[in-house]
């Protein structure tokens, strides 16, 4: 199609476990946005609200044991409170999930190859759907194994009997974390410049693949591992190796997301377009030539992200 985005467009809304998710943490932000005494509860971490603290244990139950990334185990409580804070810091956020795709839309799609041929693409059609599906629920599920399995070395390791002492402990714990974390660190460089002649040179322009479309603008905020989810603020623009689970949580907040990896079909991108934010893949220094707190737009159609 002459829009690249069109037949992308067939394949949204399709029961992604990544939306239901922030779905229901949106609802509980709801919550905390009507009720001042409750917000003001929460900045103690703690509140009395049986209706919150019932949604919460909920959600927790359905997706706490999702485990966080860079090695520091699963969701907690008080990291949910300080995302639901943020969530429900300003007004609520316009719903800009894609609705299921026009019916128009997918007879396009069939008309566009041989009549006799159209039954075997309305299969093809189902199988992209459901492999659409598959290619960002897995990432839910395997964030699951990762949470579980986190929580097993814990437990193993707390089993050594006080004379091994900790160092045998946290070899354990060493050898688990590396096992859960490998391939999937974030490099941790930071933002660099080039200096010449006494001048200090940065990129204004990079360009990557357009992944989601749209144009926003925000203050930049490169996250690397789960202890940069809390300094993450609403509005900002989501600049990463590569969203996991873990960072999908805070999606919601974006403006827009900027990615080192990938391409349309990276797990990022798919969150990104179910929520209708502006996303740019596939730049392989964004996490070096963008700083936090850099002002940069991106633009999700021509894939081009402005620095300051």
């Amino acid at each position: 199609p002459a829009d690249p985005y069109e037949f992308m467009g067939l394949l949204q809304n399709t029961g992604i476990e990544a939306v239901t998710r922030n779905t229901k943490l949106e609802s509980i932000a709801s919550m905390v946005r009507t009720d001042p005494e409750l917000a003001e509860e929460l900045k103690s971490g703690k509140t009395g609200h049986t209706q919150f603290n019932n949604a919460l244990s909920d959600f927790l139950r359905t997706f706490g044991d999702i485990s966080w990334s860079g090695g520091e185990g699963s969701m907690n409580e008080s990291a949910l409170i300080h995302i639901i804070r943020e969530m429900a810091s300003g007004p609520e956020a316009e719903k800009k999930e894609m609705s299921a795709p026009p019916p128009e839309l997918e007879n396009i799609f069939l008309e566009s190859v041989p009549e006799e041929k159209r039954m075997f693409a309305k299969e093809l059609l189902d199988l992209a759907r459901s492999s659409f599906r598959m290619r960002d629920n897995d990432n839910i599920y395997l964030a699951k194994i990762r949470g579980q399995l986190a929580r097993a070395a814990d437990a193993y390791a707390n089993t050594l009997p006080a004379g091994a002492e900790q160092s045998a402990k946290s070899e354990v714990l060493k050898a688990a974390h590396d096992l859960l974390d490998e391939g999937s660190a974030a490099p941790k460089e930071q933002g660099e410049t080039v200096v010449v002649s006494g001048f200090r040179l940065k990129a204004r322009q990079i360009v990557g693949q357009p992944s989601g479309p749209g144009i926003a603008t925000g203050t930049a905020r490169i996250v690397r591992d789960s202890s940069d989810l809390f300094s993450f603020q609403k509005g900002e623009v989501l600049v990463c190796d590569a969203i996991d689970p873990s960072m999908t949580i805070i999606v919601p907040l974006a403006s827009a997301i900027v990615e080192r990896r990938g391409g349309m079909l990276i797990h990022g991108a798919i969150i990104a377009r179910e929520y209708g934010i502006p996303c740019v893949t596939g730049i392989p220094d964004a996490t070096v030539q963008i700083q936090s707190g850099d002002p940069v737009t991106v633009d999700g159609h021509l894939g081009i992200v402005i620095i300051g």
